[in-house]
């Protein structure tokens, strides 16, 4: 069975749903910050973000290079290693991550801080005492 999966407006993918004797269970859970009610997802289905690398070159292969050469391939499709969403903590790993002391090289007079994989995520570089975590920003 197949169909149309959409993360955003105009965001869509075609997607292999299984068939009616596996692949269609939904799980349920009202986790999502910000939520106004539960949510609910095809567990079999891991979905995947993809960086526009013609508008965010450098975040694309600084991406690709984490998931690639990366020890742990945190968040590869090709690695079936999948990031796992935290629902709390985001603001803490950043802090750890990005610390308020953080400056940019002066090559990049307006670079900004942020993290691979993402904060709110349990392969944040801000979740040391996990073993699939490593500091990489």
């Amino acid at each position: 069975m197949g169909g149309t999966i959409s993360s955003a407006p105009g965001d869509t993918e075609s997607v292999d749903l299984g068939n009616s004797s596996g692949g269609l269970e939904v799980r349920c859970d009202d986790i999502t910050k910000g939520a106004t009610g539960p949510g609910c997802v095809f567990p079999s289905y891991t979905p995947t973000y993809t960086v526009n690398s013609a508008r965010y070159p450098a975040a694309a292969a600084y991406y690709w290079l984490m998931k690639e050469k990366n020890a742990n391939h945190f968040g590869s499709r090709t690695h079936a290693t999948p990031l796992h969403y935290l629902a709390d903590g985001q603001a803490d790993n950043r802090a750890i991550v990005c610390p308020s002391s953080w400056t940019g090289r002066s090559e990049t007079p307006s670079a900004s801080c942020d993290e691979y994989p993402f904060a709110t995520t349990y392969e944040s570089g801000g979740m040391p005492n996990l073993p699939h975590s490593e500091v990489v920003a």
